[in-house]
């Protein structure tokens, strides 16, 4: 009935190498379109819905507190913005995460970066990686969002990333740098109350605007 009444979950938008917010494969037409890693020039307002990018290991039921059992976070947190995850050495998502050691410092900027991915990294490493990784191995990845007040959540391959629910269920405020990414449940939800949005063009205004 050319979708009408029907809804399409898409949670994956495109594969490797591109990752580009390819079509279904087919019209959609009256079908309301349920999609993570949604964008500003795709979606049709009032009437698609963006969801959140959802992990493998996400619970298939709810009830899951997630990293933290209790509402009980420490009034002081050890670092004022962190991120620590995948750095892409090339492709789609790679000029942000490559630049982010620019403004680590150790202490409360904690940016960590590892180029230990894929089934060829080791080919496709530059300079930096072996000295990225000591430093991502420093840190333990539930502690840092958890003593953490703001937490990095750039675009990784898609729109969307894992880490934006993460960050939410370890109390940590989400400084978003993906632009055109269309939040989940948008606009019923006022992100603006709840998370940071930060231009990805500009990495290195994030700390003065934190």
């Amino acid at each position: 009935n050319n979708g009408k009444n029907h809804v399409i979950f898409n949670l994956y938008s495109g594969t490797w190498p591109s990752y580009l917010e390819l079509g279904l494969g087919f019209d959609p037409g009256q079908a309301i379109l349920a999609k993570a890693s949604m964008s500003t020039q795709t979606i049709r307002h009032g009437f698609d819905v963006s969801i959140p990018l959802f992990h493998k290991h996400f619970p298939l039921r709810s009830g899951h507190t997630g990293m933290v059992t209790a509402n009980n976070f420490p009034a002081n947190k050890k670092h004022l913005l962190a991120f620590k995850g995948k750095r892409y050495v090339h492709g789609i998502g790679s000029e942000t995460r490559n630049s982010l050691f620019h403004l680590h410092n150790g202490r409360d900027i904690v940016m960590v970066t590892t180029c230990r991915h894929g089934k060829s990294w080791k080919e496709l490493q530059d300079g930096r990686c072996d000295e990225d990784n000591r430093e991502y191995d420093r840190y333990d990845y539930e502690t840092l969002l958890q003593n953490s007040t703001f937490c990095l959540v750039p675009r990784g391959r898609r729109l969307g990333s894992f880490r934006f629910l993460e960050a939410l269920q370890a109390g940590c405020i989400p400084v978003l740098l993906s632009n055109s990414w269309i939040l989940p449940f948008h606009p019923h939800i006022d992100w603006k109350q709840a998370a940071v949005w930060a231009d990805e063009r500009l990495l290195l205004q994030v700390v003065d605007i934190v």
